[in-house]
């Protein structure tokens, strides 16, 4: 194993961390099919418009940070 390839393991295993996934030999096929679940039912949202509120800003970063996260 390389480092390049390490750090890349590294690298997922963190995201998956941050997004709340805890994968262990026991939960492992559970949580794989709860990621890819998770990734499919994510849609990017919308763009924002000019004359966009700043309620409709604050809704727009929620749904960007979990469309990033998925």
């Amino acid at each position: 194993m390389n480092v390049i390839d390490l750090m890349d393991y590294l690298d997922c295993y963190i995201n998956l961390l941050n997004a709340g996934y805890y994968i262990t030999d026991s939960n492992r096929e559970d949580k794989y099919f709860k990621v890819i679940e998770d990734a499919q039912e994510a849609e990017e949202p919308a763009p924002l418009s000019q004359d966009a509120s700043f309620e409709d800003e604050q809704k727009y970063i929620e749904a960007k940070q979990k469309y990033d996260t998925a």
